[in-house]
Formats: C-alpha cells, sequence, structure tokens
C-alpha cells in the first residue's frame, strides 16, 4: 500500500529528536496514517553552502533522502508533503517553490523566512544569533547566493505558469513571535500571486507550546490535501 508521505525539518539549533521529546507527534502519528520521516536539518538553512563545498544539504535532501525514503515507502508527488518550524519552514517552502514537482503540500510554523535578508550590523539584536550559520550557508549580503534563496524573490520572481505548479501551502504564526512581520509580508505576497494558502495568526510565541498546537492543526491539513 502507498500512504502519504510528510518530511518534517526541525529549526536552527535544533535535532530530529526534539519532535519526539516536545511535540505529541507520536500521537498525532498514530492517528494520521501518514509516514513522517524526521529530518536531522543541522544548521544549514537546508542549503548547499557557498562557504563549505562538502555542504551540501539542499542535493542531499532531493537527490539523495527522497530517493532512499521512497525505495522502503514509494510515493508521487500528490502523495508527498514537506514542513517545519523556523529555520525547518524556510526550507519547506524552499524545497517546494524550487522543486514544485516534488510535493503537494507546503507547511510552515513560524518561518525564518528573512533569513536570506540578514546580515552584521543589518539586523536587530533578536537576530544577531542567526548571523553565523546564515553568513556560512549564503555568503555576504547582496551576493547571488542570498537571491538564490530568498523565499519573496523565488515567489515574486514566479510567472503564471509557474504558479499554477505550486503546491498548497499553510503558513502558520504566533502573536508573539519574532517572525510575525515577516510571515504577515509572506502571506501578503502569497495573496497578490493568487497562491493557494491558508494564514493562521494565533496567540503563541517561538516556542514548543506553540509548535505543539500547530503540529496538530497542520497535520490535519496534511491528511485533507493528500490522498490515502
Amino acid at each position: 500500500k502507498q500512504f502519504p508521505v510528510l518530511y518534517l525539518l526541525p529549526g536552527l539549533f535544533g535535532s530530529f529528536e526534539n519532535w519526539i521529546e516536545l511535540t505529541d507527534l507520536l500521537k498525532y502519528a498514530e492517528q494520521s496514517g501518514l509516514i513522517i520521516v524526521l529530518v536531522e536539518g543541522g544548521n544549514n538553512w537546508y542549503s548547499d553552502s557557498v562557504t563549505t563545498e562538502s555542504d551540501k544539504f539542499e542535493s542531499y535532501f532531493i537527490e539523495e533522502l527522497l530517493v532512499t525514503v521512497e525505495s522502503l515507502f514509494p510515493a508521487d508527488r500528490a502523495s508527498r508533503a514537506v514542513a517545519g518550524l523556523s529555520m525547518g519552514g524556510y526550507g519547506a517552502y524552499k524545497f517546494a517553490i524550487k522543486y514544485p514537482r516534488r510535493f503537494s503540500f507546503a507547511g510552515s510554523m513560524s518561518g525564518a523566512f528573512i533569513a536570506t535578508r540578514l546580515s552584521t550590523g543589518r539586523c536587530s539584536q533578536e537576530f544577531e544569533e542567526l548571523l553565523p550559520s546564515i553568513e556560512d550557508v549564503f555568503g555576504e549580503a547582496g551576493s547571488s547566493s542570498r537571491a538564490a534563496n530568498d523565499i519573496f524573490q523565488l515567489i515574486s520572481r514566479s510567472s503564471r505558469e509557474e504558479v499554477a505548479q505550486l503546491p498548497y501551502f499553510y503558513l502558520g504564526c504566533g502573536l508573539d513571535d519574532s517572525f510575525l512581520e515577516t510571515n504577515q509580508e509572506l502571506a501578503r505576497l502569497l495573496r497578490e500571486k493568487e497562491i493557494r494558502f491558508d494564514y493562521y495568526e494565533e496567540a503563541g510565541a517561538h516556542d514548543w507550546i506553540y509548535w505543539n498546537k500547530q503540529l496538530e492543526k497542520m497535520i490535519q491539513h496534511i491528511r485533507e490535501h493528500l490522498p490515502g
């Protein structure tokens, strides 16, 4: 039997184990009928690094991990979803936008979509701890790598035909989250481009209490959009 598959991406400084240790994922998974793949993301923003040649997480995810998992659990685009929180939300959206034929659902909770715009001397103190990983992966501000991995630019440059190929997007952010403004900006852009999505602003901060609640809701959306 072919089961729908969800690739679940953790955030910066996190681990795939966080999903099991800090949320009720096991309960949600048992009720969902999904194959859920917990991906170890490191601190690489789900991208191929421009400063360390051997760090190629995007290539690994698309060219190796999907193939390996689906040799055991066959899936096609219609039954494949990718989602995550914070850095993982950014990664999920980037994979869905750059590889729309691979996924029919992309979900984000508290997505760190501002990442490629942050640089030394040009960000608030609350985002400074993100800078070392961002600069290691994307290089200096204004670089071609920054532009090629900027969620807003990727969507803005999409033609009407390319927009029609994009998957459904789930977008959620807490009202006390430091990434609220960038999530609101992304919601406006998705609406302007007439991309299919749902956006939820609810009480909550950038923490596991909020993510646990959102995870249950997001998995319900996945089951509604994926067959099986």
